[in-house]
């Protein structure tokens, strides 16, 4: 029962966001198809003797990447305390519903759209699993690791701006890059330097998300709290 009544909340959830998530999706595949339709401009159509950078999948993967981001950044949306009362939800049940809605289920939409794509272009034939593209140049591993991070850090932000919380997460992000640039070493680190040390870096990655999801069901109940004592 607890169940269904998660999924009727989430499904009352996306009918009150008044449709931008769905511009949002429509954008990004449109963004998507372009490529697709030009293929012959990205590749020599084989897929043979090509560099991954050639091809639309890896394009793809960043329009994907990015429009999980910005699908993550509606997670305050429908702040309604009335769809709580309607469904009998929890605090806890709606954080999941949230999660679900504007994290989970826009990454496993993309990305399977993304693989459907090259599947009927049969572009890059060496790419055989999911989250096997290059993101940013980084090496292989560090995909999946990023979706996670970047869709909870965003997720986090919404809960500190209700409007244009995007922007605001795309300049926080900025000037940490900027920290970046600045310690690291002259002329950055090489890929094989970025490969040996894989599994220090995802790990302190996937902790950091991790502390991003954990702050977003504190500040999103802190918010409640403050509700519910203004409406005493």
């Amino acid at each position: 029962m607890a169940n269904h009544n998660i999924i009727r909340f989430t499904k009352a959830l996306w009918d009150t966001t008044k449709g931008t998530p769905i511009i949002t999706m429509v954008f990004a595949l449109l963004i998507m198809i372009v490529p697709q339709t030009f293929n012959s401009t990205f590749t020599d159509g084989t897929g043979v003797d090509i560099t991954p950078e050639e091809t639309t999948i890896f394009l793809n993967y960043h329009v994907a990447f990015i429009a999980c981001c910005v699908m993550a950044s509606f997670g305050r949306m429908a702040f309604d305390d009335k769809l709580l009362l309607r469904f009998k939800i929890t605090f806890v049940q709606e954080w999941i519903a949230r999660w679900l809605l504007f994290v989970l289920l826009p990454i496993v939409f993309f990305v399977a759209i993304v693989h459907l794509f090259d599947y009927f272009d049969n572009d890059s034939p060496y790419i055989t699993y999911l989250f096997g593209v290059k993101l940013f140049n980084q090496p292989e591993c560090y995909t999946l690791p990023l979706f996670f991070f970047g869709t909870s850090f965003f997720f986090l932000v919404s809960t500190f701006f209700k409007r244009f919380s995007f922007f605001f997460g795309v300049l926080i992000l900025c000037f940490g890059i900027v920290i970046k640039i600045v310690l690291q070493p002259k002329g950055g680190f090489s890929f094989e330097a970025k490969q040996a040390a894989a599994l220090p870096v995802i790990s302190f990655v996937i902790v950091l998300s991790v502390l991003f999801l954990v702050l977003s069901y504190y500040r999103l109940l802190q918010k409640r709290k403050k509700q519910a004592a203004t409406a005493l």
